[in-house]
Formats: structure tokens, C-alpha cells, sequence
């Protein structure tokens, strides 16, 4: 027992170092309340309205770009793991011209 409860509060938020990859899907938010999404491999970004104005981008134009992100990972089960952005800085572009 205690070892599966070590293992969960493990897994369920880490810092990690930077996730890297193309991001692949936008899923907008079905109401008000819920964030929007982005893949990026098998971690979901999640991007909450309130934070979207301190953003210099916005989260469907990460699509088929190539990013790191910087941030602490939540595992909430049965979903994907995510990290949610709350600034510009955690994002940075690999390969880009820009």
C-alpha cells in the first residue's frame, strides 16, 4: 500500500526538463470553463483564457511547429499527462527562422 501511494504522488505532478516535439492537434474548449488544448506528442499544453493575454501567440498557431516547453507535469488519470502554460516564456521554438 505504501508503495502505490509513493508511486502516485510521484506521477502525478513532476518538473521536469523540457518536453520537446511538433505540436499535432488543437482542441478548442467546449464552455467558459475548460482550457484550450493543444498535443504535443503524448502530453496535452493546456492554455487557460485568463493567461491568453499575457501570451505573444495563440495556441492553434503551435500547430506542425517544433517547441520545448518548460514546465511542471500534472498526470490527472485517466487523461494524458499536461503542463499548462501560463506564459510565453515556457515555450521556445527549435528549427525556426522566426
Amino acid at each position: 500500500m505504501l508503495i502505490t501511494i509513493l508511486a502516485l504522488s510521484l506521477f502525478t505532478t513532476a518538473h521536469a526538463n523540457p518536453v520537446c516535439g511538433i505540436v499535432e492537434h488543437y482542441v478548442p474548449p467546449k464552455s467558459e470553463k475548460q482550457p484550450h488544448k493543444v498535443t504535443l506528442g503524448k502530453i496535452e499544453l493546456v492554455f487557460w483564457e485568463k493567461d491568453l493575454d499575457r501570451m505573444e501567440m495563440l495556441p492553434w498557431s503551435l500547430i506542425s511547429r517544433e517547441v520545448c516547453i518548460e514546465g511542471k507535469i500534472h498526470v490527472n488519470h485517466p487523461f494524458m499527462p499536461s503542463i499548462t502554460i501560463r506564459n510565453f516564456d515556457q515555450i521556445k521554438f527549435v528549427n525556426t527562422q522566426d
